[in-house]
């Protein structure tokens, strides 16, 4: 199932199909047969947006957080939605269920292994700012571009630790999946003075992956 055209592109329109699918999928859940772990997780991100967008969306009241955290969460929501998605059975789908949720393609026994690419993300730091950091992810054989290689997303890795640790005693953790070109993360105030460290893969859409990036060492400030 293709996922290009799922979203729209505008954050007005993407902020209402948001608030359509929500609810669709809360009252469908069962017919559609989502877990309650997918739901709570879509239902979580969607109320983290919900209250940035009051912010972002009032010409008053935006600034450069709520600008920020929208990218992230729309990130991150349509990450969430695509794969219930492609978890949908194909016995179950209505014409109305594609319609609601703008599914072009069919559920996931049309999902096809895209071949995992070779080579890791570039991954570089874009902004170090107080209690916020900003990578920016490039393909190397497209530099000059924001688009991932087809069919993937990077798989983002982060630890929080001491300066100058070495490579083999960093555990990463906290992986989560990124589908566009610039990822923030926030921190405590108690984490300042430690290191963010940072490492990637590409991953495609059945969840292989592929080459380790280095690892990149940011301090918080």
């Amino acid at each position: 199932m293709s996922d290009r055209h799922i979203f729209p592109s505008k954050d007005g329109d993407f902020n209402n199909y948001v608030q359509t699918v929500i609810t669709y999928i809360i009252d469908w859940q069962l017919h559609l047969r989502i877990t309650d772990d997918d739901l709570e997780e879509a239902l979580g991100l969607v109320i983290k947006w919900n209250n940035n967008w009051k912010v972002y969306a009032d010409e008053n009241l935006s600034n450069k957080f709520s600008q920020k955290e929208k990218v992230s969460l729309r990130s991150q929501i349509e990450i969430c939605f695509r794969r219930i998605y492609l978890d949908l059975p194909v016995s179950v789908l209505t014409t109305n269920d594609k319609l609601v949720l703008n599914i072009k393609g069919h559920g996931n026994d049309s999902t096809t292994d895209i071949l995992i690419v070779d080579f890791a993300p570039r991954m570089l730091g874009d902004e170090n700012e107080h209690l916020y950091q900003t990578l920016k992810l490039q393909s190397p054989k497209t530099p000059n571009s924001m688009e991932m290689p087809h069919g993937h997303w990077v798989y983002l890795e982060n630890f929080i630790g001491e300066a100058d640790m070495k490579e083999a005693d960093i555990v990463f953790g906290n992986g989560k999946n990124v589908s566009k070109a610039f990822h923030s993360t926030h921190f405590d105030i108690k984490e300042v003075g430690k290191t963010s460290y940072y490492r990637c893969s590409y991953e495609n859409n059945t969840g292989k992956r592929g080459p380790v990036s280095r690892v990149l060492a940011i301090m918080i400030w």
